[in-house]
């Protein structure tokens, strides 16, 4: 029940029922020892959900892998409070504790499931989620293809969580400079993910926006900006004019047009965006900022700076 009202966001009756549950779990009582780590486990998600305060989920996530391994030192229960551990670890920021975390929880998966099995995965997902903020792309896109051929023995390789897996390596692969891979991943999944998920899913404006920007970093100016016309179309299609989704595809596709000289037409897209952006996050969120600063950039080489002024003073402002 604890877990539908954090699901929910219904924290204060997820916090009243917990208390409950507490108060009725005798934890020295060596039969309810594994009550009192699952009691643990639901307080240290409640103090991430709800205070935003990873390092005492981290605390009480460790409590409840204590628990969890005095009453078996080898048991997948174990290893999965200390892999949720680990993830509140890393959002505090220590990204080298975190992996040291991981590495005995992927230990014990391993003892207690072997390799081949969907919560090794997981947690070898999660590992590789540290790399990556650690700037280990190579390392990182190794662990998220052992992950996918796992989830694919184990789940079908047309699956959703197999299919995701190969977004999240292609989004690697792009940040790696691997640009013909990362453009050879999405290829591989658009058809899969259209035929799981319809034509019309949000995990289909991911790839395409990923796919846009692999292709113009590969200066190949007007497939780029073709893929950002049909991500602009399909947010438009699902979440209409009015949502940052829609916002972000517009200054997507102006940037795109701006490339290829287009300046007029890229200049009435920015601005739609821009306007999409102050109306949906406000002046001051970070898209807005980068967006007027696009536009400073453009109207520069339209040979009409005196346009950018507003958003140079702005921004500065």
């Amino acid at each position: 029940q604890t877990r539908n009202l954090l699901f929910a966001q219904k924290y204060g009756e997820a916090d009243s029922v917990l208390t409950l549950a507490e108060a009725l779990t005798p934890r020295l009582d060596e039969d309810h020892r594994n009550l009192a780590a699952v009691n643990f486990s639901l307080r240290a998600d409640l103090a991430s959900a709800r205070d935003g305060d990873a390092a005492v989920a981290d605390s009480l996530s460790r409590m409840a892998y204590d628990f969890a391994r005095a009453i078996d030192p080898d048991g997948g229960e174990a290893a999965t409070y200390l892999n949720n551990a680990a993830q509140y670890h890393s959002q505090s920021g220590d990204y080298e504790g975190a992996l040291a975390d991981f590495d005995l929880a992927l230990e014990l998966y391993e003892r207690r499931f072997g390799t081949d099995h969907p919560e090794y995965a997981t947690c070898l997902e999660n590992r590789g989620g540290v790399l990556y903020q650690l700037g280990r792309t190579d390392e990182t896109f190794e662990a998220l293809n052992q992950v996918r051929d796992i989830r694919a023995r184990n789940l079908g390789k047309a699956h959703i969580d197999v299919v995701r897996t190969g977004l999240n390596m292609g989004a690697v692969a792009s940040r790696a400079g691997n640009y013909e891979e990362a453009l050879a991943i999405f290829e591989e999944l658009k058809p899969i993910l259209i035929e799981a998920r319809g034509p019309d899913h949000v995990d289909n404006l991911v790839v395409l926006r990923n796919q846009g920007i692999a292709l113009r970093s590969l200066k190949r100016k007007e497939e780029s900006m073709e893929v950002f016309k049909e991500a602009l179309a399909l947010s438009l299609r699902m979440f209409g004019e009015d949502h940052p989704q829609t916002a972000r595809a517009k200054s997507d596709y102006g940037v795109a047009l701006g490339i290829l000289k287009r300046y007029s037409e890229a200049e009435e897209y920015l601005l739609f965006a821009l306007e999409g952006y102050l109306k949906e996050v406000g002046p001051d969120h970070p898209k807005t900022r980068e967006l007027k600063e696009t536009l400073v950039i453009l109207y520069d080489r339209m040979g009409e700076p005196e346009k950018g002024e507003q958003y140079r003073e702005s921004d500065g402002g």
